[in-house]
């Protein structure tokens, strides 16, 4: 082996070895721009849902409100019909037939204007309830509740026609 081939041998492991450790130089600073660039993606990634997690949060919170404002609606337009029904049979059908006299004919014909008025309230409000209700057998149970009293309604209304009539009749 000669002096010349022993420089080129050292020069070349030198050459090698150089090579090796700027490639190992070059993985590093290459892995170390992949962690940088991936931890942008990360970092990238959790705003992008933070931002879409309240915005789902925002929705949810609408649809929450709209849910408990129909609930509401809903309950009060039951709340009044029932009201409106109770005052139906307990305040205009419940009449005494013996305060009416001739002198106060008028009266029991106003008597039955409200009767009348009443009853046009009570099918507003279960108008409403049908149309926010989505409950069939409420729907049914409250329709032949106005039916069930729209008897009782023509019983009182015939007998206060009647007995209109006959003071009418009386005061001639």
């Amino acid at each position: 082996m000669t002096t010349d081939n022993f420089l080129e041998i050292l020069i070349l492991l030198f050459i090698g070895a150089v090579s090796i450790y700027l490639k190992t130089k070059v993985q590093n600073l290459v892995k170390r721009e992949d962690l940088t660039e991936l931890t942008t993606i990360v970092e990238e990634v959790k705003q992008r849902y933070r931002s879409e997690n309240e915005e789902w949060k925002a929705q949810l919170t609408l649809l929450n409100d709209r849910k408990i404002q129909v609930f509401t609606e809903e309950k009060d337009a039951i709340i009044v019909f029932y009201s409106k029904v109770n005052e139906w049979i307990w305040d205009k059908l419940n009449i005494a037939l013996y305060e009416y006299t001739f002198a106060n004919r008028d009266a029991l014909s106003e008597r039955i204007r409200k009767m009348e008025d009443i009853y046009n309230e009570v099918n507003v409000s279960f108008s409403k309830v049908q149309l926010l209700v989505d409950n069939d057998e409420l729907i049914f149970v409250g329709h032949n509740l106005i039916i069930e009293t729209l008897k009782l309604h023509s019983f009182v209304t015939l007998n206060c026609g009647s007995y209109n009539h006959w003071l009418g009749a009386s005061s001639a």
